[in-house]
């Protein structure tokens, strides 16, 4: 929106445009400057006083009346004039702006208002309309949506909502009002009281204030540059000029613009140089600029949280300036080195609102007046966190039996943070703590919290039974460092030094909670409960095996063990086979219960021929090392892996040569079939995890194509892996141009096809924290 906020003075007008070009107007002359006023170019005459805004298009406008017309000046060129609105006869006063692009014009006759605009600068007129209501005006003014004048020592206000509204009283007084102005779309005005003293008032919202007083004659409202007012106080019959900053709702002190002036010397106004607000004067037919003396705001205290799991951050900010300027606030927010985000506020105490991802942040505040602004405070730390804490209770177990009191509850955490049993607060070393804990007879519900530095909490809960007559049960097998298969038999056994248990108690098995169909027998003169157990189907990772026994008293006790379930056979990489002449070296990947070389089968052939030697794993790697070196022939590979727990992979083949890093895989007999699709981490966090992986497993070797999506159904990721038949894709979090994708749960399709055209799919959710 522009503004004609300049009017002649009686020394004459300046004004800068966006592209830093100069306008002088005085003495009847048209003077333009290209470099600052470091040099002065006469243009044109003007006859008349005159007002200056610029267009869109950033050519500057010079307005004037003469001979009842209205003229048009163009900086394309200033030496012509165009006549764009003539009157019926002289007002008695005139005022055009622009809005938007469209020229409003105002004049006032015989007390009437009279309101025209035009959409083409001046080419077409509406016809104009009388919009004061029959109310008498004496005064007006205008800017924006906003008509403010004068009537009777009223001051009435008129909005433009399409169309101008009746006008309605705001502010009624005594004394004589003498100027109107509007700015902002607040209205403005002087008064004179019967004791002579002079008011300059501001109308904000429902609410006026005075915001300058003085016995000295006040005239020349004016608003020169943003957020400043200009005026002139009548001292000794020398027009002193003053300027005040103004906020919302809140105004500085007045201030005088010059402290002294010399003999000759004319004030032109206050200007925006290169954003220095200065003020501009004629000495000597010279003009010179004196930046405004201000002094900026100073911030003595800056409180801000350094954790927070919000994307509102509360602040508080203590800052002064000597000017009693109105001071606004900004923040300017860092990652790493560079700034990425600028917010402005006019609350030194509030909140801040931002999408900032979780990571961590340096932030500095400014406080600022509508000249200067302080010196940013020292840049502090700021983590935003929305993620829980992770921890881990390692004993008791959750459903224990036990017949000590005190105990010790144990765990692990991943960070710093704050941890409470039962709400009571108690200090931890490192990242694991210890914790005794009282317990009354019968069931006990504990329950665990840890609260990190952001706020975020995680909570879990230990369902203990005390009971001190309980059997304690001891596991003997298996080892805690076995891992099983899913389905597979194994060997269990449990003891006791209870004395009050029967011969041949079944101690109870349970697996997750769920209950098997299956039990071990107690015999007395052993103290001991074993057999042979058979697994359900269990999915990979850790499960909770319960050992439950009743002595003759109907006491309950219990054991548990970690049952560590691998359900995935080992990968093989084939395309990453080498062979040497002394060796054949095929990497593989099987991080669980590890590679078990006795039962891995590994047939290597050349033509008819077996090749024959020993197998054996180093570092990750399947090792083959003939009897005799291989020669600079073809050799088929075939090998068929198998892990510790007894997961067995499909057989997969392929061809290679000593020193020849091109392997030809074979394909497999029977249908292609996805044996395994399992992501991880789960939830998965960019910031921590870097990424998420997706591994796979075929039954035969084929291409496959991995889509991962958004929640609305575009897909956001893709990769494509050619002739394979186990092994895994990374995914970073970020989308196909490189932006990271926000906070949510995000599907995939694993496609895969060999061959001969037959194809499958599955699918899986990956869920993102950021």
């Amino acid at each position: 929106m522009a503004f004609l906020a300049l009017s002649l003075n009686a020394n004459g007008l300046i004004y800068e445009d966006s592209s830093d070009n100069i306008y002088l107007i005085h003495n009847n002359k048209i003077n333009v400057s290209q470099d600052l006023g470091k040099s002065w170019i006469l243009q044109a005459p003007i006859s008349a006083e005159a007002a200056i805004c610029e267009r869109s298009d950033k050519k500057a406008l010079i307005f004037y009346v003469f001979n009842n017309s209205l003229f048009l000046k163009d900086s394309a060129n200033l030496k012509e004039s165009k006549n764009i609105y003539t009157f019926a006869s002289s007002p008695e006063s005139s005022l055009a702006y622009l809005d938007n692009n469209t020229l409003n014009l105002f004049y006032l006759k015989n007390k009437y208002l009279f309101y025209a605009q035009s959409t083409d600068y001046g080419n077409l007129f509406s016809q104009p309309q009388a919009i004061n209501n029959n109310i008498p005006v004496d005064l007006f003014s205008a800017g924006g949506n906003t008509l403010a004048f004068a009537s009777n020592n009223r001051i009435l206000l008129v909005k433009s909502n399409n169309g101008w509204e009746l006008p309605a009283e705001i502010y009624q007084t005594s004394s004589q009002i003498q100027e109107i102005k509007v700015y902002n779309n607040d209205a403005f005005w002087i008064e004179k009281a019967k004791d002579n003293k002079y008011s300059v008032f501001m109308r904000h919202g429902n609410k006026q204030q005075i915001i300058h007083e003085s016995y000295d004659q006040i005239k020349g409202i004016d608003f020169p540059v943003s957020n400043t007012m200009s005026f002139y106080l009548n001292k000794n019959n020398v027009s002193v000029p003053f300027f005040l900053t103004i906020g919302d709702n809140n105004y500085s002190k007045a201030r005088q613009v010059k402290e002294t002036m010399l003999d000759g010397e004319a004030y032109l106004g206050i200007i925006s140089i290169s954003d220095v607000i200065s003020s501009a004067w004629i000495y000597r037919e010279k003009v010179y600029f004196e930046k405004l003396k201000n002094n900026p705001p100073a911030i003595l205290s800056f409180d801000f949280p350094k954790y927070t799991n919000l994307k509102t951050f509360k602040y508080k900010i203590g800052a002064i300036d000597d000017d009693a300027d109105p001071i606004s606030y900004g923040f300017e927010i860092y990652k790493e080195a560079g700034k990425i985000l600028t917010i402005s506020t006019s609350s030194a105490e509030g909140q801040i609102f931002t999408s900032l991802s979780d990571g961590k942040y340096t932030i500095k505040a400014i406080a600022k007046d509508a000249v200067s602004q302080s010196t940013p405070t020292n840049a502090q730390e700021i983590n935003i966190d929305t993620i829980p804490p992770y921890f881990k209770i390692t004993e008791p177990e959750n459903g224990s039996i036990v017949n000590i009191n005190p105990i010790l509850v144990k765990g692990e955490v991943a960070e710093e943070a704050k941890i409470s049993i039962n709400s009571v607060l108690f200090e931890r070393t490192g990242l694991t703590f210890s914790k005794s804990q009282f317990l009354v007879k019968g069931e006990n519900i504990i329950s665990i919290t840890l609260t990190d530095e952001a706020g975020n909490s995680a909570q879990d809960k230990l369902i203990i039974t005390y009971n001190p007559d309980a059997p304690i049960l001891k596991v003997n097998k298996p080892q805690e460092s076995g891992w099983y298969k899913g389905g597979s038999t194994i060997y269990l056994e449990v003891e006791t030094a209870d004395n009050d248990i029967v011969d041949e108690t079944e101690v109870q098995l349970a697996i997750d909670g769920q209950a098997l169909d299956q039990t071990l027998t107690y015999y007395l003169e052993d103290k001991k409960a074993s057999g042979f157990v058979s697994l359900p189907k269990l999915s990979q990772g850790i499960h909770k095996l319960r050992f439950l026994i009743k002595d003759a008293n109907n006491n309950a006790g219990s054991a548990f063990y970690q049952l560590k379930i691998d359900a995935l056979p080992p990968m093989i990489s084939q395309k990453d086979a080498v062979m040497s002449f002394g060796q054949l070296t095929i990497p593989f990947e099987e991080k669980e219960s590890g590679i078990d070389i006795s039962g891995t089968s590994l047939n290597i052939t050349c033509g008819s021929s077996e090749v024959a030697g020993k197998i054996n794993h180093e570092n990750g790697n399947i090792v083959f090392k003939p009897k005799s070196n291989f020669l600079s022939l073809q050799y088929k590979v075939s090998i068929k892996a198998r892990d510790l727990a007894g997961n067995i992979a499909n057989e997969e083949s392929f061809t290679i040569s000593p020193n020849n890093s091109t392997v030809s895989i074979l394909q497999n007999a029977g249908e292609l079939s996805i044996l395994s699709l399992i992501n991880g981490p789960n939830p998965f966090s960019p910031i921590k995890d870097i990424t998420a992986v997706i591994k796979y497993l075929l039954s035969k070797t084929g291409d496959i194509k991995l889509f991962i999506y958004n929640i609305d159904g575009s897909c956001i990721f893709i990769k494509e892996v050619k002739q394979t038949s186990s092994g895994s894709v990374s995914w970073d979090g970020k989308d196909l141009f490189g932006q990271a994708v926000p906070q949510g749960v995000y599907p995939y399709l694993l496609f895969a096809k060999d061959n001969i055209g037959k194809s499958e799919v599955k699918r899986g959710n990956i869920i993102v924290l950021q």
